[in-house]
């Protein structure tokens, strides 16, 4: 993905996601609130399987998820952020589910994602050589820590899987990154 197209996306994401991230101090509109941001930013340790070769690739990952209330403890949301690492930029686009298993206060939770990555390398240069996006899946197990009524910080871990195919001319081939993730976040 070239960099202007980059910039495009994450231009585009700020402009989607800023204006939910607004906090409210009433209690009373708190209550009324449909979608509760949250930020998370994290590494994902693993690495590139391919064929008959494994190659350690770490990310640095950050997403924004929308995630909408379906009762005070089940969320599904929207999400979108930007993983990089050695080789690769991820552009993940995706749906998300958090399960707290309190509605109120202190918690843990599970959650899981299931989209599409966008994929773009570094330092590529070869000319007809692309990764272009595919499938990824994620799960994992957290911890709510209410702030306050209104903010809460989330601690998460949990596996992440994306799934790749490295292309040159004819020549192709699957690579998949299999990683245990570690995130902290902010829901709003």
């Amino acid at each position: 993905m070239e960099e202007g197209m980059m910039k495009y996306w994450a231009v585009l994401t700020i402009v989607i996601l800023l204006p939910l991230i607004a906090l409210s101090d009433d209690e009373e509109e708190e209550k009324q609130k449909k979608v509760y941001p949250s930020i998370e930013t994290g590494i994902a340790i693993g690495g590139i399987y391919t064929d008959n070769t494994f190659t350690s690739s770490p990310l640095k990952t950050f997403h924004m998820v929308a995630n909408i209330p379906f009762s005070d403890q089940v969320f599904y949301g929207l999400g979108t952020g930007y993983e990089t690492g050695q080789k690769h930029h991820l552009l993940p686009v995706y749906l998300a589910f958090k399960g707290m298993f309190e509605d109120e206060g202190d918690s843990p939770y599970i959650s899981s994602r299931l989209g599409y990555s966008f994929s773009w390398t570094k330092r590529n240069t070869l000319k007809d050589y692309e990764v272009p996006g595919g499938m990824l899946f994620a799960a994992g197990a957290g911890y709510r820590h209410r702030l306050n009524p209104q903010t809460s910080i989330l601690l998460e871990i949990g596996y992440h899987h994306q799934f790749l195919k490295e292309k040159y001319h004819d020549y192709e081939q699957e690579i998949n990154l299999d990683m245990i993730a570690v995130k902290v976040g902010i829901l709003f």
